[in-house]
């Protein structure tokens, strides 16, 4: 496993993450539909556009607010 503040540069599309942003202060498990990453660093993650699988809310939350990878994505 990752250290916490670095889990974020290990997620990809289609993984399912364990997010605690500003906005929620509960955790909760969100589907990544994209990742975005900075302008700087184009290989590494920015922000993250999340499918919270609890209540079906689309948002973008900062790539800290990532605690830890859940399950990877599985390409087939």
């Amino acid at each position: 496993m990752l250290e916490q503040d670095t889990c974020f540069l290990a997620v990809q599309q289609g993984d399912y993450v364990l997010v605690q942003n500003q906005l929620h202060q509960r955790k909760y498990v969100g589907y990544v539909l994209k990742c975005i990453s900075g302008s700087k660093e184009p290989k590494s993650w920015t922000l993250f556009q999340i499918l919270d699988i609890d209540n079906g809310f689309v948002e973008i939350v900062h790539a800290t607010d990532v605690l830890d990878i859940v399950m990877h994505s599985v390409k087939s």
